[in-house]
């Protein structure tokens, strides 16, 4: 790390991938929180210290892809563009191998290098899946780390992996997704019309990819960049291969069949899952509304068994002694005065507070229910 004072890192993913756990678990409590400037996306940064050496880590947004279709996917891609990061950290749900592989696949075409986290391994199992990390590592040509990140398990093994890649750089090239080939040429005339106008730090390649795609953004980026007449010529192009984004996603899940065919193995058929059960269950349209009430029953109970006491000792010994401490103290102030500070704020403001339990209890609920799905 000689020549690595500082390391940059970012930490990339679909949503409800475990990103945050991760993050969370590297960071502490040495984190910031606020949005994007001109974005109301949240923006999480944090710093660790691995090996006696400092890391910037940023949360970049969870994000299905990279279309610039939402602020998130425009964040995430622009921020590893332009500030290019030294790793970026993939985590993938191992559960949803190929779904979260598409993902994968559209990073690995950005300037930094990846490291994939395979995350809830356990999760995996227990839907029947089988996955082997070295043998998805060797095919995609990028380090692949098994982890399931709630328990902390896998973890410190996904930092050494990118420490390493930030000390010896990538070990080989990654593999990386190709265009069907029957829009091969229709790519090559792309990049051949705007490869003298694309700007830094964008590449050639990268900026061809996504006029076929049909990108709003960067369509609006190379137009102002273009002259008119070799932009008349990319209207044409484009307009002649309307069909060149199935080419361009086509060749992304071949990319993901060829990585996962010896690497995962599904469930036999036939095989049903506690959580397939429990949804056969929960989503039935009559017995799905007696589990709905009954979960709602149960929520509210609990929220009043346990913040309704809470409630009612600080309602009789802060709020009130509170109250009549004030009150002796105004004795000889005028009404309105006495009026103003006992019932006003402190009955308002200790009314405010003597609720805070009940809501603190329903959302430690609604927080669990949502992380058990």
């Amino acid at each position: 790390m000689s020549e690595h004072s500082r390391a940059k890192l970012a930490l990339a993913g679909q949503p409800n991938v475990g990103k945050s756990t991760v993050f969370n678990i590297l960071t502490g409590l040495d984190q910031h929180v606020g949005n994007w400037p001109g974005k109301t996306v949240e923006q999480k940064t944090g710093t660790f210290e691995h090996d006696g050496v400092l890391f910037d880590i940023i949360d970049l947004p969870g994000t299905y892809c990279l279309t610039a279709a939402s602020p998130e996917e425009q964040v995430t891609r622009d921020y590893i563009i332009r500030e290019k990061p030294d790793v970026v950290m993939v985590v993938i749900n191992a559960a949803s191998l190929e779904r979260n592989l598409y993902l994968v696949s559209e990073l690995l075409a950005l300037p930094a290098p990846l490291v994939i986290g395979l995350n809830m391994m356990d999760v995996a199992k227990q839907q029947g899946f089988e996955i082997d990390p070295q043998v998805l590592s060797a095919a995609i040509r990028v380090p692949v780390i098994p982890m399931t990140a709630a328990r902390g398990q896998g973890v410190h093994e996904f930092i050494d992996a990118a420490v390493k890649v930030v000390n010896e750089g990538p070990a080989q090239e990654p593999s990386r997704p190709q265009i069907k080939p029957d829009h091969q040429q229709v790519l090559d005339q792309m990049e051949e019309l705007v490869d003298a106008h694309v700007p830094e730090p964008y590449d050639t390649s990268w900026i061809a990819l996504k006029l076929l795609e049909g990108d709003q953004e960067v369509m609006g980026l190379i137009e102002s960049q273009l002259p008119p007449e070799i932009w008349q010529k990319v209207y044409d192009v484009l307009g002649q291969h309307e069909d060149a984004i199935v080419a361009v996603a086509s060749g992304r899940y071949e990319w993901i069949r060829r990585m996962t065919r010896a690497a995962l193995q599904r469930p036999r058929a036939g095989y049903i899952t506690t959580t397939q059960r429990i949804d056969t269950l929960a989503t039935h349209p009559f017995w799905g509304l007696v589990v709905l009430a009954a979960v709602l029953f149960v929520i509210f109970q609990l929220t009043y068994a346990v913040g309704g006491p809470i409630q009612e000792w600080l309602s009789k010994h802060v709020v009130d002694r509170l109250a009549t401490a004030v009150s002796s103290v105004l004795v000889d102030a005028p009404s309105w005065l006495n009026g103003l500070l006992v019932n006003g704020v402190i009955g308002g403001v200790g009314t405010v507070l003597t609720f805070i339990p009940i809501l603190a209890m329903f959302f430690a609920t609604m927080g669990f229910l949502e992380d058990v799905g």
